[in-house]
This record gives C-alpha cells, sequence and structure tokens, in this order.
C-alpha cells in the first residue's frame, strides 16, 4: 500500500474488433478490503474504494465507493460502439488515507495489504441492432 499514488490502477484489459453496434462488458469478481485498522480509528469512516468498467476510457459501469470487508462484484456496461478496436478496462482505486491513518493503529506498517481483488471474469460481447 505505500507504493499506491492513487487514481485508478487497472485491474484487466481486453478489446475486441468491433464491427459496429452495441458493445456489452459484464465484469465480475470478488473483493477484500483490510479492516483491523478501523477500529483504532475512532470518528472516522473506514476507506472506500471503487471498481470501475470503461469502453474506450469512457466509464460504463461502476460500483461507487464501498466500505464493506468482503464483496461480490458485478457491473454490466453497455454502450455505442464504432467499427474498429475497442478496448475494455477495469480499474480499482482506493480513497487516500492521509498521512496520520497509520499512526494510531496497533499495526502502522503501511505495508500491510489493505485491498484485494481475486476471481475476475469479463466478457465482452458485440452485439449488432
Amino acid at each position: 500500500f505505500k507504493n499506491y499514488a492513487g487514481g485508478g490502477v487497472i485491474l484487466c484489459s481486453d478489446s475486441i474488433a468491433c464491427k459496429g453496434g452495441v458493445i456489452q462488458a459484464e465484469f465480475s469478481c470478488w473483493t477484500w478490503r483490510e479492516t483491523i485498522l478501523d477500529s483504532y480509528t475512532d470518528n472516522e469512516v473506514p476507506y472506500k474504494y471503487s471498481i470501475t468498467l470503461r469502453v474506450n476510457g469512457r466509464a460504463v459501469a461502476s460500483t461507487g465507493s464501498v466500505s464493506s470487508h468482503w464483496s461480490n462484484i458485478h457491473l454490466v456496461g453497455t454502450t455505442v460502439a464504432p467499427e474498429g478496436a475497442v478496448q475494455v478496462t477495469v480499474e480499482w482505486a482506493l480513497q487516500g488515507m492521509g498521512e496520520n491513518y497509520f499512526a494510531n493503529a496497533a499495526v502502522s506498517d503501511a505495508e500491510v495489504p489493505q485491498f484485494c481483488v481475486g476471481g475476475t471474469t469479463l466478457l465482452i460481447q458485440n452485439r449488432r441492432v
């Protein structure tokens, strides 16, 4: 976590040769967020994460802010697709914790894993109307 500088980090990416029409992308995974530090940060909202599904750089679906310990994520996005190569990416981002987040924690090392994603699947379909 000490190396994370903020912003979206690409979790997975794929492309498809599109024949026009519509692109539908589906993504699913499970997520885990460290919660031991939640008990040492009085009167603070636990930090949050989000996962965003993008088609050619444009967000088509997002989890919004999530702060639960374990979650199953399923995103579906549909958008108009031009003819040619279409890039689909999935990104994760964490809310910034600030410099003092680890200061009062029993586990004060920023190297403790804070977020994990697994069981990922990405399906991309080109649908013509």
